[in-house]
């Protein structure tokens, strides 16, 4: 909660000079050349230029989406769906039982992003309504699917 407030302080200070705390991720998008995914790695990993305090990459893409920008949070259910249906390999996924989900690196939540941005685009919808369906899934609150059930879904390559 801390880091929260100062990410509030933050973004109350840029609304202040910038007209709006949307502004700020607006710049951000802009920064990385317009791609919400990249924005997402920047507001999100450490030692980014625009990271803010208490957001990881699926939080900070949680918070673009409510922005109303299209893309995919690379959280846990999302993460281990996609790596059940062999669109994304992550290298720290040793316990696949159940619903165990990866340990994704950076790099893979930017791949997880854009394998739900790319099979969106192949299905006509939008990565943020394909990302839901993908959580519904998996989440308690869903079907609560575990990894097998999830790789039986997967089209056979």
């Amino acid at each position: 909660m801390i880091a929260l407030a100062k990410t509030a302080r933050i973004l109350q200070g840029w609304s202040v000079l910038h007209g709006s705390a949307e502004n700020y991720f607006v710049e951000v998008i802009r920064s990385v050349g317009g791609d919400p995914k990249r924005a997402a790695l920047e507001l999100g990993r450490v030692g980014g230029d625009w990271k803010l305090p208490g957001f990881g990459v699926p939080i900070a893409a949680e918070a673009l989406r409510n922005l109303g920008f299209d893309l995919s949070k690379p959280d846990r259910h999302v993460c281990r769906a996609v790596g059940s249906f062999g669109l994304v390999e992550f290298r720290r996924w040793t316990d696949r039982s159940g619903t165990k989900a990866p340990s994704p690196r950076i790099e893979e939540m930017m791949k997880v992003m854009a394998a739900v941005e790319s099979f969106a685009r192949g299905v006509g919808v939008r990565a943020t309504f394909l990302d839901n369906a993908i959580w519904l899934l998996c989440a308690r609150s869903g079907c609560h699917l575990t990894n097998e059930e999830l790789s039986a879904l997967a089209l056979p390559s």
